[in-house]
């Protein structure tokens, strides 16, 4: 089941590769069925699939039941939960049950950090949270685009998002996120061929995003 298991986590990081990690997920947990890891692998190759973060959230929850003490699956469940119109309440005390497993975990700093900016009034806990993260994992690209997100909301620190976008794109430059939301804040900013060059960065990565297409427009 780890060859499976290990197999699945390798295409499960490979462009256009998740069915096939899904069928070794699947694959590892009929030779072991109580197997946390397998199951919390599944909740992550279904949360980037498209409309499936319900199977997402299931998959991490059997994880949980099997492993009560799995900071991984609980934070995976709590952004998960996040994501998710209205259930946020729920995810916080995922998120906080997995800093408790683990104070230094930087990924469930993020996660706290996006349920928290789905709250109105929360956006500094949220700012913290990312800022907390980065500290603990600095090259992380999604505690970088996050907080480039929070901050852009908040009145004079555009310039210190825009550090931040070129910070997520420092670590990842593939990332298509990155460079639509710098894309979109540039335009804000009136700084339009700069826009246009991460626009169509992004797109090159991504090249079926509505979002990028319409600011690109």
């Amino acid at each position: 089941w780890i060859s499976h298991n290990n197999l699945g986590n390798y295409l499960l990081m490979t462009k256009g590769r998740i069915p096939e990690s899904i069928q070794h997920f699947n694959a590892a947990l009929k030779l072991k069925p109580d197997s946390a890891e397998a199951f919390n692998n599944l909740g992550s190759a279904y949360s980037r699939m498209p409309g499936r973060l319900p199977d997402a959230i299931w998959y991490y929850e059997a994880a949980i039941r099997i492993r009560p003490d799995f900071p991984q699956a609980r934070s995976n469940l709590g952004g998960a939960l996040a994501r998710l119109p209205g259930r946020v309440p729920e995810a916080l005390p995922q998120l906080k049950e997995a800093l408790r497993l683990k104070p230094d975990y930087a990924d469930a700093h993020t996660n706290l950090g996006i349920a928290y900016s789905a709250i109105p009034g929360r956006m500094q806990d949220a700012i913290a949270e990312y800022k907390t993260a980065l500290q603990l994992d600095p090259g992380s690209t999604q505690a970088h685009n996050n907080l480039a997100n929070a901050l852009a909301e908040e009145p004079g620190h555009s310039e210190d998002a825009i550090a931040q976008y070129e910070a997520a794109l420092q670590s990842d430059p593939n990332s298509a996120e990155a460079h639509s939301n710098l894309g979109n804040l540039l335009a804000k900013e009136g700084r339009t061929e700069e826009a246009i060059a991460q626009f169509q960065a992004a797109l090159r990565l991504k090249s079926d995003s509505p979002e990028t297409h319409n600011g690109l427009g």
